[in-house]
């Protein structure tokens, strides 16, 4: 299971902006700054307000080497992030639809934020979620079945 990713961003205080409108309709809220020290860097967390889950940090995006997805509660919170990330700056890649070329019931939308960084927010209507996807750098693909994680081009797996 992934406990948390951080993604490196151009600016903090314009991806700050863009994620707190993006993420609202998940109540998903930035809450935990993290002031880093001995070499760890500054982070801004996003969770539950709780836990923090998604970190932003200030550096250079490589933005072909990430591509990220959060689980919405239904289709409403796919149009309503879609949405509320537009309006915050997002540039369109594929507006809100049924994905039936990933599986019945897959219904997605994806946007790129500010640096060019691929996001989905996507729902399974017709049951639990059971997939997540994450493009990694290598072309690797990583996913989480029934909330196991497996590498499919490398050697990592993980899960009962």
């Amino acid at each position: 299971m992934i406990d948390h990713i951080i993604l490196t961003v151009s600016s903090v205080e314009r991806s700050l902006a863009f994620y707190e409108a993006a993420l609202a309709p998940l109540n998903i809220k930035f809450f935990m700054p993290y002031k880093g020290e001995n070499g760890h860097p500054d982070l801004w967390g996003f969770g539950d307000g709780q836990k923090a889950f998604f970190w932003l940090k200030q550096g250079k995006p490589a933005t072909r080497s990430i591509h990220w997805g959060f689980i919405a509660q239904d289709n409403a919170k796919v149009d309503e992030f879609y949405k509320a990330a537009i309006a915050a700056g997002a540039k369109d890649n594929i507006s809100p639809r049924a994905r039936m070329e990933y599986y019945p019931g897959y219904y997605a939308a994806d946007v790129f934020d500010p640096d060019g960084i691929p996001s989905r927010l996507f729902i399974r209507v017709s049951g639990t979620v059971t997939t997540f996807g994450l493009k990694l750098s290598s072309q690797k693909r990583a996913h989480v079945p029934g909330g196991r994680l497996t590498i499919v081009q490398g050697d990592l797996k993980n899960g009962a």
